[in-house]
């Protein structure tokens, strides 16, 4: 189950990220496991008539990974995960 929390983090931008915040996943029902989730929400601009795009956008977020990743944890401390949610 993962529970939005309001640690939205307008502060770090990207201009193929339309929202970045924290969340907690708990995992199993039951379960004593829980871990913080950074949630990365793309907009990457796709051009259908290229398909290769995509890919070229995903690539560009991944290199710039580890930036986005310590300016995060800079602001809301260490995280357990990363979850990309793309909306293509």
């Amino acid at each position: 189950m993962l529970i939005q929390t309001q640690n939205k983090l307008e502060a770090v931008s990207h201009p193929l990220i339309t929202q970045m915040y924290l969340k907690k996943d708990f995992g199993a029902p039951f379960s004593r496991r829980n871990e913080d989730v950074l949630v990365i929400e793309t907009g990457f601009p796709v051009d259908e008539s290229d398909p290769k795009s995509f890919n070229t956008c995903l690539a560009d977020l991944l290199n710039d990974l580890p930036s986005l990743q310590a300016q995060a944890e800079a602001r809301v401390g260490p995280f357990d995960r990363i979850d990309i949610r793309t909306a293509h």
